[in-house]
């Protein structure tokens, strides 16, 4: 869904840094100095001109031939006929470039320097290339500084890249709440009636009672999250300060929380309902300061009578692309359960990765789970998404254990959160098949010819000809073999098995599905032998469904519902993941799809719609509201693709998952939606909104080479979703807005801040910037961020002067403002020029 080998270190904010860093017997700063700079840009024929330039800082000659340049770089490449002719440019697969030099000879000390145009518009951080490695003398050396120049509004300006008077008008209606007109809780709760003067107060007496229907895991995960905030103790029986009681008669996930001034009381219709009320005590919770001595803790006395508008509340996040490691995924499943959020899809294999131990395939992992240069691909998988030549450290190698996914299962489930993991397939399965081959070409060089064939997944002549959306040839799993379908049993099975082992029974498991390009198996001979055989199969369009139904036929066996990306129920036809046409041989079976591809203007937004009227249950996840991936706004120096637009907070938040065209203004490009369009969109029927199970965000890992940079995505974006998921349509879109930017600026950052040490890395947007008659005024999208500047072009701290008033400034000089949280972290620079 959606490519130098080497560490980019720029000055232009988080999407500048990869901290990742390799130790060489000769330090590449004494190999080259490396600089690349976009030239411009052209709207004429969308294309970019870039330039390199490499310096050879060694002790000899880089001679013809002996030397050669490794980069990836996302969304397109260089143009036909402007690469120049002492250069040869090879793509061996995806967005993997390779650049050799068979007759420049460069000596010591000296440069080379080539220009040439690259298809499209680099017009931000994530479009850089990335992971720029030399190999010299057969020898790779990743390079830990790049000069990158170019990537900033004067170049790009044709493009109208977000600025600080954009944010100021982005910014400029929001009022600053006083803290008791906040409604603190987050996501909003159905009903509250807080008292504004009277109070429970925390004491070291404070103690629990839970009920005995909660795990030893539940009580302790409990515990320890009221325990960050305020002295408790868990007593027997039911005469504990915070009473808590399942409900026979209340719904799964519902609570209600009553807070006197003397105890509080939790009845829930289940245990996953006490968490939460839970949840809602400590967000009640004053959030201070972390350096702050705080004499009491204090929560408003109240009623708050709650319930989720959606049962699945989910959040996806893709470990294949680059690898976030155990430890980073519980911190993101707690983060979750603090806003109520229930589903984590587990997206652990693709094209550029395979991350969970399967026994007996070593090579899924050994192969599949590392990245770094390779003539052949036989020991590990080639560089993808900034993953640099050296495989050692690399952020993008790394797996987890049978133990770790384990451990990973029973962590989530004591947080009422399920995991779902994902096999996607047949495509987006580039990872299996080469580690499979590998493990081929090492059992037959032991003689195995038998057991080598036995999980093969591939063709070996296969000429059929496709490109995949992330321009792979070979991604596609062969589905007219045996060992095809023996490998995909074994993976299914294994999985099974370790949420067994774990006490967490598998409930739904996703098969992937999407962006099977169209083209793959026509030219396969064991594709044109076995559909002679089959005579229920017409032709090729018909073996993914086939697929889909032996998948079926294993999960049926263990209660499994069987999930994937809405491919899976629409026909196979050459418009690929942009097809529309439901598989009319699927209505009625049980399977459930999670619509994605809903581009303002395309002509998909409804696609959901039609399949929950169609009959089938579905999980929204729109791309153009849901795709944590996607860049915040259009400022050059921000991370993130664009391919869908831009996503952010509001943009989760403004979606209505019942009504999704409410709020549609404008397509793709900026440009007004026709009202017709609008209107010509399905509407869901009565018994479609009954299947709209929920909505999901994802979190696709192209861009993110550090961990630091899985928080940013996520932070803030993740609290729209959390409130269109959970909380009931409110009359007043206005207000509620202002409530929630508020909630998230004066409360919800602060308890980031304290989270853990450092605090959560969630990004703080650059101020707004703007002149009104003779003065500058500054604003920022979450109300609580205090504001800081400078007038005499120098960068600002947390020691520069501090934003209150509208300033007097003086006409041609620039002013320099960032945000700053109450950690002193701060924003990105905003620059803006009084002419």
């Amino acid at each position: 869904m959606k490519k130098l080998s080497y560490i980019i270190v720029l000055a232009l904010g988080i999407f500048g840094c990869q901290q990742n860093s390799v130790t060489y017997t000769t330090p590449a700063s004494q190999v080259a100095e490396i600089n690349w700079t976009l030239n411009s840009i052209s709207t004429v024929d969308t294309s970019s001109t870039v330039s390199w330039n490499l310096k050879n800082m060694g002790v000899s000659n880089w001679i013809p031939g002996s030397y050669s340049l490794h980069f990836n770089q996302i969304a397109g490449g260089p143009v036909e006929g402007s690469i120049p002719s002492n250069v040869q440019f090879t793509n061996p697969s995806g967005e993997y470039i390779e650049v050799f030099f068979p007759s420049d000879t460069v000596h010591v000390g000296e440069s080379l320097t080539m220009s040439y145009k690259h298809r499209g518009y680099i017009e931000r951080m994530s479009n850089i290339p990335r992971g720029v490695f030399m190999r010299i003398n057969d020898t790779t050396y990743d390079i830990p500084e790049v000069n990158i120049h170019g990537i900033n509004h004067e170049t790009l300006k044709a493009l109208n890249p977000t600025d600080a008077k954009q944010r100021f008008e982005i910014a400029q209606n929001i009022p600053i709440q006083a803290a008791s007109d906040i409604v603190s809780i987050l996501p909003l709760p159905s009903s509250m009636d807080l008292s504004s003067d009277q109070h429970f107060i925390f004491n070291k007496k404070a103690s629990l009672t839970l009920p005995e229907a909660l795990s030893d895991a539940q009580e302790k995960a409990i515990t320890e999250h009221l325990s960050k905030y305020v002295s408790i103790s868990v007593k027997s029986g039911d005469k504990g300060t915070i009473a808590c009681s399942i409900e026979p008669n209340m719904n799964p996930e519902q609570y209600n929380l009553s807070i006197k001034t003397d105890h509080i009381s939790i009845k829930a219709g289940d245990a996953a309902g006490i968490f939460y009320g839970i949840q809602s005590i400590v967000q009640l919770i004053e959030p201070t300061h972390p350096e702050d001595d705080v004499d009491e803790v204090k929560i408003p006395v109240g009623e708050i009578s709650d319930q989720p508008r959606f049962g699945y509340r989910g959040f996806m996040l893709d470990v294949a692309r680059n690898f976030h490691k155990k430890d980073k995924v519980l911190q993101v499943l707690d983060l979750m359960s603090r806003y109520k959020l229930n589903k984590f899809h587990f997206h652990f294999m693709d094209d550029e990765g395979w991350r969970l131990e399967i026994p007996d395939l070593p090579e899924l992992t050994e192969v599949g789970g590392t990245r770094g240069y390779t003539p052949d691909e036989s020991e590990r998988l080639r560089p993808a998404y900034g993953s640099g030549g050296i495989a050692k450290n690399s952020y993008s190698t790394g797996y987890y254990t049978r133990e770790d996914y384990i451990e990973i299962l029973q962590y989530a489930a004591a947080r009422h959160i399920e995991v779902i993991p994902e096999i996607d397939l047949p495509g987006h399965a580039r990872a299996a098949i080469i580690s499979m081959r590998a493990r081929y070409n090492r059992l037959m060089a032991a003689g195995k010819e038998k057991e080598a064939e036995e999980y093969l997944l591939h063709d070996p002549e296969d000429e059929s000809e496709y490109s995949s959306a992330q321009n792979y040839d070979d991604n596609v799993i062969n589905l007219c073999r045996e060992s095809s379908y023996t490998f995909i049993e074994k993976v299914l099975r294994e999985t099974v098995k370790m949420h067994e082992d774990a006490g967490v029974p598998l409930r739904v498991l996703h098969t992937g599905g999407d962006e099977v390009p169209y083209g793959a198996w026509q030219k396969s001979p064991m594709c044109q032998s076995f559909l002679s055989e089959m005579e229920n199969l017409n032709g090729t369009d018909d073996l993914h469904p086939n697929m889909l139904y032996f998948i079926r036929g294993i999960l049926n066996e263990y209660d499994v519902v069987t999930a994937g990306w809405e491919e899976i129920v629409l026909a196979h036809t050459a418009d690929g993941h942009n097809g529309t046409d439901i598989n009319e041989e699927l209505l009625g079976e049980p399977m459930l799809p999670y619509v994605w591809n809903a581009s303002w203007g395309w002509g998909r937004e409804d696609m959901a719609y039609k399949l929950a009227n169609a009959g089938f249950d579905a999980v929204m996840c729109n791309s153009a509201s849901y795709y944590f991936d996607l860049a915040y706004d259009s400022d050059p120096r921000e991370g993130g693709l664009d391919w869908s637009g831009l996503t952010n907070a509001k943009t989760a938040f403004d979606l209505e998952p019942l009504d999704v065209m409410a709020k549609a203004t404008h397509d793709l490009l900026g440009n007004p939606l026709d009202p017709a369009y609008i209107k010509s969109k399905d509407k869901l029927t009565e018994s479609g909104k009954q299947r709209i199970l929920g909505i999901q965000a994802q979190l696709w890992s192209e861009t993110l080479y550090n961990a630091d940079l899985v928080d940013y995505m996520i932070f803030p974006k993740i609290f729209g979703l959390a409130q269109r998921a959970w909380s009931p349509i409110t009359t007043d879109y206005t207000d509620e807005y202002h409530n929630f930017v508020n909630t998230i600026g004066q409360r919800e950052l602060l308890r980031l801040d304290r989270y853990i040490d450092g605090g959560i890395q969630y990004r703080i947007p650059p101020p707004g910037i703007s002149s009104a008659g003779e003065t500058i005024e500054m604003n920022t999208l979450y109300p609580g961020l205090e504001i800081r500047y400078t007038t005499d072009g120098s960068e600002p701290t947390k020691q520069s002067s501090l934003y209150t008033d509208p300033i007097n400034f003086t006409s041609g000089k620039e002013i320099k403002a960032r945000a700053f949280n109450s950690i002193s972290r701060g924003s990105r620079v905003s620059t803006y020029k009084w002419l």
